[in-house]
């Protein structure tokens, strides 16, 4: 008599979104790593299941652009931090008694003098114009002349942080666009989702059974594998949710 693994169940409405994200996302994975036809499912079949992950991904994807919100400012804060200090160790310097460091000075000031207010620009703007300021600093000469005031690691960071400040300001304008560009309601997507995988599973289940093959033995198995997880991992929020219900608040 052959085995046959039961695909386990789960409770969808249980799932917060994180949740319900990281199961969908997983299943598929495994769709596209054993193939469709191999589990039973057909291309288009598929394709809604796919065209709906990507929906629920898109809704939920709006604290990415938070979280890039936040790291953002904490980029402008550095930036503005480094430009401050070069500023002032460039001018500062002018007036020093010690010839090297007085000239390399002398020399700087009359390139960044140009750039007094760029700290106070429109942040977008501001990248563009420190670029402009990096590129007149990026000769020779000026090289020379920040080496002697200690300023090559200054001038290295702030390249570094307007870099990231410039590819995550990008990053997060098309996540701004994904999010408009969903406009079916949350709770939509997720009962339309439901609905694809309960067929996904009862699909998947008889085929496993009917054309038994390494293919559907490995999707069955990553596809409890994964259950096994979210379900652990919705039981462990909602047992520290409960737990910090019961804990006596402090008086």
């Amino acid at each position: 008599m052959r085995e046959i693994t039961t695909l386990l169940t789960i409770n969808l409405q249980k799932l917060n979104g994180a949740e319900y994200l990281n199961l969908m996302s997983r299943l598929e994975t495994l769709i596209e790593t054993a193939t469709a036809t191999a589990v039973g499912l057909t291309e288009e079949e598929k394709a809604e299941f796919s065209e709906l992950v990507g929906r629920l991904r898109a809704r939920l994807n709006y604290s990415t652009a938070s979280s890039l919100t936040s790291t953002l400012s904490e980029l402008e804060k550095r930036r503005d931090g480094l430009l401050a200090f070069l500023f002032a160790t460039i001018r500062g310097g002018v007036s020093l008694p010690i010839a090297t460091l007085g000239e390399a000075a002398k020399a700087l000031e009359p390139i960044i003098r140009p750039y007094k207010d760029t700290r106070s620009l429109p942040h977008q703007q501001e990248t563009v114009v420190i670029n402009g300021l990096l590129r007149q600093l990026d000769t020779e000469e000026s090289r020379t002349s920040l080496a002697a005031l200690g300023l090559t690691e200054v001038v290295a960071e702030l390249e570094s942080v307007n870099g990231r400040f410039a590819a995550l300001t990008d990053r997060r304008a098309v996540e701004l666009e994904k999010r408009s560009l969903a406009t079916e309601p949350l709770a939509a997507t997720r009962e339309r989702l439901d609905s694809v995988f309960n067929l996904i599973q009862v699909i998947t289940q008889a085929e496993s059974v009917a054309n038994p093959t390494e293919a559907t033995a490995s999707f069955i198995q990553g596809f409890n594998a994964t259950l096994r997880e979210v379900k652990q991992l919705n039981s462990l929020r909602l047992g520290g949710a409960k737990e910090e219900e019961k804990a006596p608040s402090a008086e």
